[in-house]
């Protein structure tokens, strides 16, 4: 009987050590991951391609929530075809998720994925909230069950406020009785007042700001 125990204890102790190894973080969190290999969550801006005799891709990864942090991840040139390169090319902008391992770089933190298959994936933004959501789909008034959850937000516009170069979309209600927080830079909402009593639809993580609930996104569109 132990004899037969003993493979059985180290397979579940080995999976639960795999598991643990490789966790989900966001571009903001990976300073805690050092030497570790997670999924990285961010939206993707740019790939950097490999030049002449140069044999590395980099991918370049934002934290989704706007804070303007981002962090590069390398890839081996030989894993990328000219159709992965044009696919990459049409993911820009978007939510993105890319296994590597994290390490520090001249005080810079990078990603590394060597090894491994590139195993990126995305989430595409959804124009309308009669999409299949990946994520949970909805209303202002339910946002506070979804705390540090990334859903789609399907609802209306009711007011806006302009703050520097930040503009806040309130949702449910006008301030100060808004449900729901949208907040983006006015390079992704250049004409709010277009907006006001449409239909939006936000994809984008839930938090707390000024004890109100906010979705800081890029991923922004009205019905």
């Amino acid at each position: 009987m132990k004899t037969l125990l003993l493979p059985l204890l180290l397979v579940i102790c080995f999976g639960r050590l795999a598991n643990a190894q490789r966790q989900g973080a966001d571009v903001n969190e990976l300073g805690r991951f050092i030497g570790r290999t997670v999924e990285i969550s961010g939206v993707f801006r740019k790939i950097v391609r490999p030049v002449k005799h140069q044999t590395k891709t980099v991918l370049v990864i934002e934290d989704d929530m706007l804070s303007g942090i981002s962090v590069r991840v390398v890839m081996m040139r030989s894993k990328f075809s000219s159709a992965m390169y044009k696919w990459l090319d049409s993911s820009k902008n978007m939510e993105v998720f890319v296994n590597a391992k994290i390490k520090k770089v001249n005080g810079q933190l990078m990603g590394f994925n060597y090894e491994l298959k590139p195993n990126i994936t995305t989430i595409m933004p959804l124009p309308s909230c009669t999409a299949n959501a990946i994520t949970p789909s909805i209303t202002a008034v339910d946002a506070l069950k979804y705390l540090g959850k990334y859903v789609l937000i399907c609802d209306t516009v009711h007011d806006y406020i302009i703050l520097k170069d930040s503009i806040y979309l309130n949702l449910g209600g006008k301030y100060p009785d808004e449900t729901l927080i949208v907040a983006g830079s006015r390079k992704e909402i250049p004409r709010p007042d277009n907006m006001i009593g449409k239909a939006v639809s936000v994809n984008g993580q839930v938090m707390m700001y000024k004890q109100k609930p906010i979705v800081r996104s890029k991923n922004i569109f009205v019905k």
